[in-house]
């Protein structure tokens, strides 16, 4: 899929339904696209032609969106975007790897969906004994639990987040025909961790959900 085709699909899946700022694509200086929520990200490079100023546009037709006085979208978006000093630990994943991760997190947002009317779901993600990275879900009131796991090579992952962003997210690449993507995760669980595939460009970033008690 091409990224004119894979923006229009995903982009809507991004914006903000309440900050007119966010309810669109934003495309800055350089000509990279910008999509958020304030929770989840999507970011593509090289579609674009550089604006200056930054313009606001419609997530599907791709025409500039009116603003009143007062409500710019927002700059230097890329400092929301962690360095390889805060988020340290690397996971990567190549095509299969990818597949495998989809039908994790497939699983774990139809369970948290069905547990989690009245909250947001989350999961979480954290590496065990055998060097897998361990997906599990558990809603202690509908007694529902969870769990998967797919290979990684690294330690002292431990986040939660929301699966349905998770499971999103990798959708965006497996339609990208990414043939290889890179997740860096943060040594501390409150901040973003961000999946990417640097060869084309493009980037989604996911804030974690805290947890309450040592619980989700």
């Amino acid at each position: 899929m091409d990224k004119q085709a894979l923006l229009k699909r995903y982009a809507p899946q991004y914006v903000s339904l309440s900050r007119k700022e966010l309810s669109g694509v934003i495309v800055d200086g350089a000509g990279t696209a910008w999509v958020t929520d304030s929770y989840q990200l999507l970011m593509v490079r090289g579609f674009f032609q550089p604006a200056d100023p930054w313009q606001l546009l419609h997530p599907k037709t791709f025409k500039p969106i009116k603003l009143e006085k007062g409500d710019e979208p927002p700059k230097n978006l890329e400092r929301l975007v962690p360095d390889d000093v805060l988020n340290p630990y690397t996971v990567t994943l190549d095509e299969s790897g990818i597949q495998e991760a989809l039908q994790a997190a497939d699983l774990m947002s139809k369970a948290a969906e069905l547990c989690c009317k009245t909250k947001p779901p989350a999961v979480d993600l954290v590496q065990d004994e055998f060097a897998m990275l361990q997906m599990s879900f558990q809603d202690r009131t509908m007694g529902v639990s969870a769990k998967v796991s797919f290979g990684c090579t690294h330690h002292d992952i431990n986040i939660a987040f929301n699966p349905i962003f998770f499971f999103r997210a990798l959708k965006v690449f497996r339609d990208a025909d990414s043939e290889q993507v890179i997740m860096r995760f943060p040594d501390s669980g409150v901040r973003p961790f961000v999946i990417e595939d640097p060869v084309q460009g493009i980037l989604v970033l996911i804030l974690p959900v805290k947890k309450l008690g040592g619980h989700v």
